[in-house]
This record gives C-alpha cells, structure tokens and sequence, in this order.
C-alpha cells in the first residue's frame, strides 16, 4: 500500500536530523514495500565536487515531490517495490560505484551510504516486521 502523507507529518519528518529521517525512511520502505526517486528519460541524479555520483532516494513520493526544484524541475516521482531494489538497483550501483542519498530535502543532502550499507538496513528492518 503505498498511501498518503498528510503536510503535518512531512513538515516534522523534514525538521529531523538526517540520521533520524534515515530511521523513518528504512521503517516506511520495509512497511510500505516502496522506495521513490525522481525520474525524468532515467533516474535522476546528484554529483560532488570530487566526481562521486549519488542516487537519490525518499520514503514516500510527497517527500520526493519536495526535491522537484532547479535541476530536477522536470522530473516526476516514481516508485520501485522494495524487493526489485535490492536485487537489481542496488547490485547495479555496487558495480557502478553509485552512492544512495537517502532522504534529500530541499536544504540536506540526507545520508549517504553506498549500495552495500543500505541493503544491510533495509533487510534488517524487513526482517524485523515480517
């Protein structure tokens, strides 16, 4: 079920720490069985300085829809079921030497692990709820 977020709740998840938003984001995505990213002819994505490149990644699509600003303008939420990310995006960006950006807003660039960390959680907490 992938549901909706009233603008209550966003504002207080948004006001956490990223660590804390990073909590909510692996409880949501193991209850809901969706994680979202934005997508414009592909997934979009980020880039440092040093030339390392970031996945961006959000629990529900309305905290995604915050992130639809200056280079993403164009972009549109989009799902993936939760058991379909582990097994191929994360291999994928393992092998791409992707990072994940958890949980960006508009003023954080959230958590950032890399593709091994996040898979980690993510079965830890779906093997806790199931």
């Amino acid at each position: 079920m992938l549901g909706t977020i009233n603008n209550k709740e966003i504002e207080a998840v948004i006001k956490l720490s990223p660590a804390k938003r990073y909590e909510y984001f692996l409880k949501r995505v193991a209850d809901r069985a969706f994680i979202w990213g934005l997508y414009d002819n592909g997934w979009v994505s980020a880039a440092d300085n040093a030339g390392n490149f970031f996945f961006p990644i959000w629990p529900a699509k309305e905290y995604a829809e915050l992130c639809i600003e200056n280079y993403w303008k164009a972009a549109f939420p989009k799902n993936i079921e939760i058991h379909e990310f582990l097994d191929d995006y994360l291999d994928e960006m393992k092998k791409t030497k992707i990072f994940i950006a958890v949980f960006y807003t508009p003023n954080d660039k959230g958590i950032i692990l890399d593709s091994e960390q996040l898979k980690k959680d993510l079965l830890r907490e779906l093997d806790r709820i199931e």
